[in-house]
């Protein structure tokens, strides 16, 4: 076992166990909480995923590669949490399904593709360096696109909920909001 699965091991229990903690709050804002503990389980799954592949595990298991697919909502569900945390009348509806439009365009190009999704060494090497780019490196530039928008859209709804607090109070000097920031930039 080298550094890098043993980190990934260990971040995924670590945040087995900040979900736990988050989903069994019973008082705070629990929509939230459920949004912040489902961005977190899909970064765990793409943790989850980079061991079962360091393990050599994923030939025997291939439904296992299903996990990657996870990681592109984490964005999404993260803007969810910002959603709720800035506006006070936020209710998740039926249309706030829409986010989770960036599982299509991976699917499709899953399915597209010769061998489904070719999670091996060999491909994840070729994506990082070879030309012309395959389905992988191109799945993971459109998860970092879909991270970007949804970035600036909740840096967005940051701004936007601050200047609403700097017009409706006369003492918020100390109101920054450099935590919400903070995570957003670190997700």
């Amino acid at each position: 076992m080298g550094v890098s699965e043993f980190l990934a091991g260990t971040g995924v229990l670590l945040g087995l166990i900040i979900m736990a903690g988050l989903l069994l709050r019973r008082d705070g804002n629990r929509l939230a909480n459920m949004l912040l503990a489902a961005a977190l389980a899909c970064n765990l799954a793409y943790l989850a995923l980079i061991l079962v592949l360091h393990a050599g595990m994923l030939q025997s298991l291939p439904f296992l590669s299903l996990l990657g697919y996870a990681y592109v909502l984490s964005s999404p569900l993260l803007f969810g949490y910002v959603c709720v945390m800035t506006r006070a009348d936020f209710q998740l509806q039926p249309r706030h399904l829409l986010h989770l439009w960036p599982l299509l365009p991976i699917l499709v190009l899953s399915s597209l593709s010769d061998a489904g999704p070719d999670l091996s060494t060999t491909s994840l090497e070729q994506a990082r360096t070879g030309w012309p780019p395959n389905a992988l490196a191109v799945t993971g530039l459109f998860i970092y696109a879909v991270s970007l928008i949804y970035f600036a859209a909740s840096l967005a709804l940051v701004r936007g909920h601050h200047q609403r607090l700097v017009d409706q109070f006369s003492f918020e000097e100390r109101v920054t909001l450099r935590w919400l920031k903070v995570m957003v930039a670190l997700c």
